[in-house]
């Protein structure tokens, strides 16, 4: 299952009852950086669905590409990257599809073939073009980084510096 893009990913427990059965996964994307007006919404516990939890159901596999903090009971798998709203796997899921979860390589594998990825990603709304003129919300929309790389401005990595030449002293600033 794949509910977003969202406000929050609550939406899931409020849609009603799931048709989610035993054995199923709870994929739950657009809950990063990129996609949220929130920035990256604290709501990546995804607790055992009532209609599972009633019938037994102790852990089944929750991934999302949200975050949380403290500790949650069970499989679940956050910070996925690269995001949904970014064009990752994540977001071209859709129900019924298979998922390997491999914790030993660290690796999630989406079971689906080539052929009908590039027709979901065709058929994917894109995020928007940056909208901000100016100011906070500007930098925010061109410079967000993925939960990998610590959903930091990418300016403030350093990455866009250039090195100072083999003539400039180290005391010179750089030239722009």
């Amino acid at each position: 299952m794949l509910v977003g893009p969202s406000n929050h990913a609550i939406r899931v427990w409020a849609v009603g009852p799931l048709s989610i059965a035993i054995g199923a996964a709870i994929i739950v994307g657009f809950l990063t950086p990129a996609a949220s007006a929130t920035a990256m919404p604290e709501a990546g516990y995804l607790p055992i669905p009532t209609k599972l939890a009633t019938a037994g159901v102790k852990d089944m596999v929750r991934i999302s590409d949200a975050r949380m903090s403290g500790t949650a009971y069970g499989t679940i798998v956050l910070h996925v990257a690269p995001d949904a709203a970014s064009g990752g796997p994540l977001g071209l899921v859709e129900s019924g599809d298979r998922i390997r979860l491999s914790v030993a390589r660290k690796s999630i594998e989406l079971l689906v073939d080539a052929e009908t990825l590039e027709r979901r990603r065709t058929l994917r709304v894109a995020p928007g073009p940056v909208t901000a003129r100016r100011g906070y919300a500007r930098l925010y929309q061109e410079q967000i980084l993925q939960a990998d790389e610590g959903c930091d401005f990418r300016v403030l990595t350093g990455s866009d510096l250039k090195e100072p030449s083999a003539t400039q002293s180290q005391d010179e600033p750089a030239a722009s």
